[in-house]
């Protein structure tokens, strides 16, 4: 079982404690992207609570891909798949919470949604493929929900930067990611230069970006709170 851990991800697996040197290192790039959030949790004054689950998610994220794909233990593929699902989650209440606050059937029904994909993450085989398609078709989802369900406020210009250059950075991630299978043409298993390690770094960018435009965005204010639009780094809109 050990020797098949990561044998999908096209670099050649060593006999040493490194198994895979380029994607075992670059998968620390989720645990920097990760720190940096706890940083901001720690610094800035609004969704602490989020960058902070957010933060420890990413981190546990890059430890378990290091895990994986470096010392290979017994329990790197529960670590690896599982530290995913966790940050799955935490990215889905962010969003259920801000869904509410705009409209309750929105988050009811996304809720739902995710709740219908869990059975498929225990089906994802061991190229991950599925869990890997489920992963960039929640972030497309999400950004549209925000974009286009949650655009009156005052941040909107700014948040949906945020939105395009995480998805232009996914983007970049998820050829990285084709281009990385065992099975791919550009697939050269001695190479220093691997394309899954390029998924690591683009998806764990594309990841933090996108958990930056997710702190940023608040709903229209509703009918308990009426006065203000909280931002991303604490501060209120002036009153209308």
């Amino acid at each position: 079982m050990v020797a098949a851990l990561a044998s999908s991800d096209c670099e050649r697996l060593s006999g040493g404690w490194w198994a895979q040197p380029a994607n075992a290192t670059s998968s620390a790039a989720y645990a920097v992207v990760g720190i940096c959030l706890l940083h901001r949790a720690v610094t800035s004054p609004a969704s602490r609570a989020f960058f902070a689950a957010a933060g420890f998610g990413l981190v546990a994220v890059g430890l378990g891909s290091v895990a994986y794909h470096g010392p290979q233990p017994a329990w790197a593929r529960a670590a690896h798949d599982g530290s995913i699902v966790a940050l799955l989650a935490v990215l889905v209440v962010r969003n259920v919470w801000l869904l509410a606050r705009h409209r309750l059937r929105f988050a009811a029904a996304y809720g739902a949604a995710c709740l219908a994909i869990v059975p498929g993450l225990g089906l994802a085989g061991e190229d991950r493929l599925l869990l890997v398609t489920l992963v960039v078709a929640g972030v497309v989802g999400v950004s549209l929900i925000h974009c286009l369900w949650l655009a009156d406020w005052p941040e909107r210009a700014m948040t949906r930067r945020m939105w395009a250059s995480a998805a232009a950075v996914m983007g970049v991630a998820v050829v990285a990611y084709a281009a990385g299978r065992t099975s791919s043409s550009f697939c050269w298993p001695d190479s220093l230069w691997q394309p899954h390690a390029l998924w690591h770094i683009a998806s764990a960018v594309a990841i933090g970006l996108g958990i930056l435009a997710l702190a940023a965005q608040a709903p229209p204010p509703t009918r308990s709170t009426p006065a203000s639009y909280p931002v991303a780094l604490g501060a209120t809109a002036p009153r209308p």
